[in-house]
């Protein structure tokens, strides 16, 4: 049971889930019992040495005698192989199982409508943005993976040197000579020097890629093979262009061994009691490197080694993530944002174009060099344009601020003391171009300054100290967030303000009217509700506070999922409506003051693959073998609340929109602002960063761009999201 704003109703949230069941009742905790009624709903209950265990029994006692009968619902011990057991053991999450995740479109529709039938309760619903469109003149474009617009001889002199520096350095890494050559391809291929594919870049010597860009090429086997890790320091010092001049700023691109099934399995022998296993990520070398290079002033970007030859063939049809036909049903034009044109004959014969489709298949090199750019501060000027784009669109040079705040348990796991990340991003314009900074609370050790420095440097000192200790309650953190808030003032010249964007999973509870049931409560004569404060900046002085605070929020598990997407047949019969089956709009919640849904659809539905739609018209139960293995994907959302502002909310909610939209190095959406994602990615980046997860039970949710529809149902948080393997 949720809330949203404005709403006083609470909202009820849905989850479907695809529940996996075993016989074999050792390692499972948790089971389904059917009840005797078979009206009744199934229940789950805990297990625990092949057993129902105590609580579970004391519940189901309890639960028996409510209801008038005389012995419990089923004995303490049961038969899982028995047909008329009445307990079913769940797989435990920590093992792997041959059905994918989701349950895709078609049953997140259908349980929207049973839902509604059997409550007797309409779902959320919204409403289209009347007006809005995304421009898709200027969205990011690809050709072969490479992001041609950013990378353009006319364009990227000027984006290095908006972004704070007048020469970009790029230290090129490698374990293996075949490495070493598909990092020089790509490298050759993203900044159009197909001379230099394959000869021409020599090992120790500084080579010109393109006008204020230069690539150092060097073997590194023993800094980045795994291993202990007492003489990492000296490899590091002894490297070529390690010593930075001034006016350079220097990025490396590090080869990484890691194979994601086996190091899943040698973590779970090393949690066995007296194994002799040794954890993979104590030997890994990658967040050591990181430290050690950001020690030296140098940002590091990894890529996982590859096969000894790229087949680009192949590659590039299991791969591609490139659209297949349509993506909806409303008769809109969807252009390949991976190749946006067909090749002719005569560009077969181009170098780079014959290049481009040799590495096309190579995604994650792809993602390496666009990460790489984006560590480096180079933000495209299509981005303003993006903004400013239709008659909703902000052409004032606003600034855009983006605050992301993370908790992490200390080293010992429980025991240990938490941790607390946060990072404050802007996105600053400087005319046509722009200028990305953070904030840096710890100066870098080897000397530096703290206050709004460049992205690179503050992701260099952040990446250099360790996550400090602290918890998100702390009024210091709150009291700190207004200071560099404050502090921005200096870096806003010759702008309109600045508009604050906040992460809404993790800072609803810091300010309160960032959550739901506070949003009407009123301040105190000291601008304060429980002794807290309304809002970030909204205590500073008028010249130093935001223009407007939007709280962003992603996901399906707390917020309206976007099921029921109905518009008019047509333009003369506004009564008669037609489901469209997907959308990527921008709505507004009926009843929920300043309140909108992005309706997002995972990038991975769009994909050229044979199953990559699959769910769309029928569930896992009429699934073939192959399907079923698949993930099934459904729509996504994003909410956007608008917490203060100074004029009409639409705007800002159009500009979250947008930066949303309008990824900086991602060619679909991302699932937060520009501002914030960024924010988001220098926390993932800090080599501390304690992943919770497998990145194989990971599912991207980065969604690609939109048409708008005309009216839309939005089912009360119906999700396909199920417990991972």
């Amino acid at each position: 049971m949720k809330t949203l704003p404005w709403i006083t109703s609470p909202v009820v949230v849905v989850q479907p889930q695809v529940s996996r069941l075993t016989r074999w009742a050792n390692a499972a905790g948790n089971a389904w019992l059917e009840q005797r009624d078979p009206d009744a709903p199934l229940m789950v209950i805990g297990l625990e040495n092949r057993a129902i265990e105590f609580s579970s029994r004391v519940a189901l006692k309890v639960f028996a005698q409510l209801r008038g009968e005389s012995a419990p619902i089923v004995a303490t011990d049961f038969d899982l192989t028995s047909k008329t057991s009445p307990v079913r053991a769940l797989v435990p999450k920590s093992v792997r199982f041959p059905v994918g995740r989701g349950v895709g479109m078609h049953l997140v529709r259908e349980l929207s409508t049973h839902m509604t039938e059997v409550l007797g309760t309409e779902p959320v619903s919204a409403h289209n943005v009347a007006g809005h469109q995304f421009s898709n003149a200027d969205r990011r474009r690809l050709d072969h993976g490479r992001d041609s617009e950013l990378l353009h001889s006319d364009e990227l002199p000027a984006i290095i040197a908006a972004s704070g520096c007048q020469t970009l350095r790029i230290l090129v890494l490698y374990r293996n000579d075949h490495t070493r050559g598909r990092l020089q391809r790509l490298l050759a291929y993203h900044f159009a020097r197909p001379d230099l594919a394959e000869h021409g870049i020599d090992v120790g010597t500084p080579v010109r890629l393109a006008e204020r860009v230069e690539v150092i090429m060097q073997p590194a086997g023993d800094l980045l093979d795994h291993g202990e890790h007492d003489k990492r320091p000296a490899l590091v010092d002894s490297l070529i262009g390690i010593d930075i001049p001034e006016g350079t700023r220097t990025v490396a691109l590090c080869e990484t061994a890691y194979d994601v099934e086996e190091w899943a399995r040698l973590r779970k022998l090393a949690r066995r009691r007296n194994s002799d296993i040794t954890s993979p990520d104590a030997t890994d070398a990658k967040p050591h490197v990181s430290r050690l290079l950001a020690d030296r002033k140098v940002a590091a970007q990894f890529l996982a080694t590859g096969p000894d030859k790229l087949d680009a063939d192949s590659g590039a049809e299991a791969g591609s993530n490139a659209p297949d036909g349509p993506t909806t049903d409303d008769d809109e034009d969807v252009t390949d944002p991976l190749n946006p044109g067909l090749l002719s004959d005569g560009a077969e014969a181009d170098p780079l174009t014959v290049l481009g489709k040799a590495l096309r298949g190579d995604h994650a090199g792809h993602n390496a060099i666009a990460d790489m750019l984006r560590t480096a501060g180079l933000v495209h000027p299509r981005l303003g344009r993006a903004l400013a784009y239709g008659s909703l669109g902000t052409r004032e040079p606003v600034a855009y601020v983006g605050l992301h705040v993370r908790e992490q348990r200390g080293e010992l796991r429980r025991f240990g003391k938490p941790r607390l990340s946060w990072s404050l991003v802007a996105l600053i314009p400087n005319r046509e171009h722009w200028r990305v900074k953070a904030y840096v609370p710890k100066a870098h050790p080897r000397g530096g300054r703290t206050g709004w420095c460049d992205y690179t440097d503050a992701n260099l000192a952040f990446r250099a100290n360790r996550i400090p200790e602290g918890r998100r309650t702390d009024v210091d953190f709150v009291d700190t967030i207004d200071v560099a808030l404050t502090q921005l003032a200096e870096e806003l010249t010759g702008t309109a303000g600045y508009v604050l964007f906040v992460s809404g999973e993790n800072a609803r509870n810091l300010w309160v009217r960032l959550a739901n049931k506070n949003i009407e409560r009123q301040p105190d004569d000291a601008g304060k509700v429980d002794g807290r404060p309304l809002l970030p900046g909204l205590r500073l002085p008028r010249p130093h506070r935001p223009r407007a605070i939007v709280r962003v929020t992603s996901g399906s598990t707390e917020i309206p999922r976007p099921v029921h997407v109905l518009r008019p047949k047509n333009a003369d019969d506004e009564k008669t409506e037609t489901m469209v089956k997907t959308t990527r709009a921008l709505y507004q919640l009926d009843h929920a003051k300043d309140t909108w849904i992005l309706s997002n659809v995972p990038r991975q539905f769009d994909g050229g693959t044979a199953h990559s739609r699959v769910g769309s018209k029928y569930t896992r139960w009429s699934a073939t073998s192959a399907e079923q293995r698949k993930t099934w994907y459904a729509h996504t959302p994003t909410e956007i609340f608008v917490a203060h502002y100074d004029t009409d909310p639409l705007r800002y909610a159009v500009l979250a929109a947008r930066l949303c939209h309008h990824a900086l190095s991602w060619e679909g959406r991302t699932s937060y602002p520009a501002p914030v994602h960024l924010a988001i990615q220098m926390d993932k980046d800090h080599p501390g960063y304690r992943r919770t997860v497998d990145p194989i039970d990971e599912v991207d949710p980065e969604e690609e761009p939109d048409r708008d529809a005309a009216r839309s149902t939005l089912a009360a948080g119906l999700t396909d999201a199920v417990d991972s393997e």
